[in-house]
């Protein structure tokens, strides 16, 4: 898996991790929902990436 570093500010990051919870997964989850919306992904993979069970 590649890994990227992204730089918050320290208020930014507080804030979104009291709301959120873990910063990792819910970014995970943003970036997946936006490429199966901009339709750079499948619905199949969507599932997948968010560790969905597939019909």
């Amino acid at each position: 898996m590649q890994q990227i570093q992204i730089a918050l500010p320290d208020e930014l990051a507080s804030f979104l991790k009291k709301k959120w919870g873990n910063l990792e997964g819910k970014l995970i989850e943003r970036i997946v929902v936006e490429a199966y919306r901009e339709g750079s992904i499948s619905s199949g993979k969507l599932r997948e990436l968010l560790g969905f069970s597939t019909p």
